[in-house]
Order: C-alpha cells, then structure tokens, then sequence
C-alpha cells in the first residue's frame, strides 16, 4: 500500500531540506562573488564565460576557482560540480 503524509509532516521535511541546504553552503564559507562563481561553475559555464558574466578577467575567475577549490577539498572542476550539486 500507499500512506499518505500529513501535509504538517511535509512541510517540517522541506524546511529541514531547506535549512540543511542553507547551512551546508555557509559551512565552506564561500565569498559572495565566489558563491557568484560557483553557480556558473554549476550551469557549466567556461571561465572566460563567467568572467564576461561577472565583469572579471578570466584571470581572477581563475583565482577564485582556485579558493574554491581548496574550500571544497576538490582537485578539478568536475569533482567541484559534484560536491556544489550535493551541497546545493
């Protein structure tokens, strides 16, 4: 069979979601423009692509993918997605 949820029961498990998802991102203690980065990072933007989104040279960009990758303990960007995507 199926069962039903009450509807109270669900909305506790999404804010939980919800807060568990905020917290997690406050944990790597990421910059503003660095969260800015990861989230192109995650669309799958190039860095020369997120430099022109942001206004940047791609050097800074490389810049802070490099913070970024040392706050997530990532070696390369895909192992970077991967952890962002699990953390979102």
């Amino acid at each position: 069979g199926k069962f039903i949820y009450p509807r109270d029961i669900i909305f506790d498990i999404i804010d939980s979601i919800a807060e568990k998802k905020t917290e997690s991102w406050k944990s790597f203690n990421f910059t503003e423009q660095e969260r800015r980065v990861c989230d192109f990072l995650i669309e799958g933007l190039t860095n020369k692509e997120i430099g022109q989104k942001l206004n940047i040279t791609e050097k800074t960009v490389k810049a802070h993918m490099s913070h970024i990758y040392a706050k997530l303990s990532s070696v390369n960007r895909v192992e970077a997605v991967r952890k962002l995507l699990l953390n979102r």
